[in-house]
């Protein structure tokens, strides 16, 4: 896939997704589907991309004006119901959400890398050790020694 602009990555998902929500330019999920007037489906930003190349579609080599773009609400909502797994699969975390919902997970799961918000220090831990961090983290105001005392 390699372009950011192009569709989800298909590894994103619980289960291979249908092949009628791939998008033949980027072949990645469908981002943001919009239809041509000969009925071709593609990623918004692939087809515009493309567009910019040449005047056709992609599948059939119709001419294709930039202003006949139509928007697939029911196919984008169709696809946001898709179960994906957590950004953190392979560091541990096993939840699948809604494709819609996968910020509001990432938002709270345990697994996501924080950064210490102590000034001076670059540790990045995952969210459920980061208190634990912030306790022993040298770089805090008041940093509290294994042993009790206070530095």
């Amino acid at each position: 896939m390699g372009q950011k602009s192009g569709g989800y990555d298909l590894n994103l998902f619980a289960n291979p997704p249908n092949c009628n929500f791939v998008c033949s330019v980027c072949h990645g999920v469908l981002k943001r589907p919009v239809r041509l007037t000969c009925s071709h489906i593609f990623c918004k930003n692939c087809i515009l991309q493309w567009l910019a190349r040449q005047k056709t579609c992609p599948c059939c080599r119709k001419q294709v004006k930039r202003r006949s773009l139509v928007y697939v609400n029911k196919l984008r909502k169709a696809i946001g119901r898709l179960e994906v797994k957590c950004k953190n699969a392979e560091a541990g975390c096993l939840a699948t959400c809604p494709l819609a919902h996968r910020r509001r997970h990432q938002d709270s799961c345990p697994f996501e890398q924080m950064a210490c918000p102590n000034d001076g220090c670059s540790m990045r831990v995952q969210r459920w050790a980061l208190a634990e961090h912030r306790r022993y983290c040298q770089h805090s105001a008041q940093w509290h020694c294994p042993l009790g005392w206070l530095q």
